[in-house]
């Protein structure tokens, strides 16, 4: 999962063991990982202005359903 991050990022988690700055990122990479292997189109909504922000939509046919990680 540290792969999934910019080369900046994984050297100061490497070096720095500085995993509080970067665990909501990994985690939201091994849900979506999760979700994308149950077979789940994943959708992210971001404002314009980025006050609000919803990590995944999963949608089907009946439903659509918010996943905040």
């Amino acid at each position: 999962m540290i792969a999934s991050l910019d080369e900046e990022a994984q050297i100061d988690l490497r070096q720095n063991k500085n995993f509080n700055a970067y665990k909501g990122a990994i985690y939201e990479n091994i849900v979506g990982d999760m979700l994308v292997k149950q077979g789940y189109d994943l959708f992210y909504y971001k404002n314009e202005k980025s006050t609000v922000e919803m990590d995944f939509f999963i949608r089907d046919a009946a439903s659509l359903v918010p996943v905040e990680v």
